[in-house]
């Protein structure tokens, strides 16, 4: 690391009253480093036990170095760095699920923090929890230990009745609307299917504030493990709801609020949807990285139209938030970023990220009978980007499979394993088809073409 500000923060926390569940780059540049902010400015028992699920890589590099890490915030008008100490503890949850019960367990841990992709919720089109889902089937079964993110808070639940140890506050760290009461129906779900009357009396008393967070981290290299790089602007909303005490959040510029939840459609909305764009489109014009994408003028001026035309509109007013103020700062941070944050990175798993990210535009459209053209053209070049294998999704396969169907049957299809349908007649569909028909085959000249006719 470069840049050494000289700071090291976290020393202020006295105690192990965290665990934080997912150890990867985000929570160390973000969650962990406003905590350490935190703890500082009001010292408290909030120190954190850090539990990657699997991977033994980040947990190894932090107790290499005594817990410690480095936090480098690079951008066009910043460059230093953080040592952040705040770390007490850590483990891997699939070896040392013992471990990982007695730190949920513990009565000294108030706060459970979550940072696990889109891709710990499992819910099904209606919102339950996805028996389908392998980790949740063993967890329905009873299987021991629990392996999912839903069967761990369960289980801890349990826990916890038992020993009669005060109730936790489990704050949703990840892109996920609403995503503490999604992890609190599906807990809940999941303890009632099991026949645990005790757990589900103990989720009962727990807390769920909603939590939204934005912070750009690209992924981290093997070599350079524990440290991370990260974007200079950073935001952490929280809703004002716990059930127990907390660190003062507020100190390190978080903000808390009575209702988070138009700060959460702001991000998905302004920030998460148009990424998504920019990442598809970047891809299909053979860009790498989201700055340079964001050069090109017809990625920047897609993604103006795109917030100008269909985000900005679903984003309700509230107290401090002006979306059209938003979407322009959006649009400068991605255009200005010098982090090498690469398009794979961004457009991974598409199929949990765009449902929540285009539902609302899309069902803005349908009312109006109007097919919405930026977002189905998202849809399309994640299609696209699917098609030609530039991006990991664990759907990647299912779109595959219908290639030499027309582009009237892949809409379809596609639009119906995003959970974005209608049983009514669809324009997304229709919109989506002639989107298909347009970048059929095409290479990055015939994508721009098209974009560019749609722009005019």
């Amino acid at each position: 690391m470069t840049g050494h500000s000289g700071r090291t923060l976290g020393t202020g926390a006295s105690g192990p009253g965290i665990v934080h569940l997912g150890a990867g780059a985000f929570a160390r540049a973000h969650t962990w480093w406003a905590t350490a902010l935190a703890v500082d400015a009001d010292p408290g028992p909030w120190g954190v036990t850090a539990v990657a699920q699997r991977s033994h890589a980040v947990i190894d590099a932090l107790l290499a170095r005594d817990w410690r890490y480095d936090v480098r915030l690079l951008g066009p008008d910043e460059d230093s760095t953080d040592t952040v100490a705040v770390v007490r503890d850590g483990l891997v949850a699939a070896d040392e699920p013992d471990r990982l019960m007695q730190a949920l367990s513990a009565p000294e841990t108030r706060i459970v923090t979550v940072t696990a992709t889109e891709e710990a919720y499992p819910t099904t089109s209606t919102g339950t929890l996805d028996a389908r889902n392998q980790l949740v089937a063993a967890d329905l079964r009873g299987d021991a230990p629990p392996r999912s993110l839903v069967g761990q808070v369960v289980a801890a639940a349990a826990l916890r009745q038992e020993r009669g140890a005060p109730p936790l506050s489990v704050l949703v760290c990840d892109n996920v609307q609403r995503g503490g009461e999604v992890l609190r129906q599906l807990a809940t779900q999941l303890a009632e299917e099991r026949g645990l009357g005790d757990a589900v009396a103990e989720l009962a008393r727990w807390r769920f504030p909603t939590s939204v967070v934005d912070r750009v981290v690209p992924a981290v290299e093997p070599e350079q493990q524990p440290d991370v790089v990260a974007d200079p602007a950073f935001r952490w909303v929280l809703q004002d709801d716990f059930a127990g005490p907390r660190p003062a959040w507020e100190r390190a510029g978080v903000q808390i609020v009575h209702d988070a939840e138009p700060w959460q459609l702001g991000k998905l909305l302004l920030v998460n949807a148009p990424h998504s764009l920019v990442a598809y489109l970047g891809l299909a014009l053979g860009h790498t990285s989201v700055g340079e994408a964001m050069g090109d003028d017809v990625v920047s001026e897609a993604v103006g139209a795109a917030l100008a035309d269909e985000l900005v509109p679903c984003v309700p007013a509230a107290a401090g938030l002006d979306p059209g103020a938003e979407a322009a700062a959006t649009v400068r941070r991605f255009t200005r970023q010098v982090l090498p944050h690469a398009l794979k990175q961004v457009g991974a798993a598409g199929s949990t990220k765009l449902p929540q990210r285009l539902r609302f535009p899309l069902d803005r459209h349908r009312v109006r009978e109007t097919a919405g053209t930026w977002s189905t053209l998202t849809i399309a070049l994640w299609v696209h980007a699917l098609d030609r294998a530039l991006v990991e999704d664990s759907c990647a396969d299912r779109v595959r499979a219908s290639i030499g169907s027309s582009p009237a049957q892949r809409a379809i299809d596609v639009i119906d394993l995003l959970g974005l349908g209608s049983a009514e007649a669809d324009p997304a569909r229709d919109g989506l088809a002639g989107w298909l028909t347009e970048l059929d085959g095409g290479g990055p000249e015939a994508v721009r073409g098209a974009v560019v006719a749609a722009t005019r």
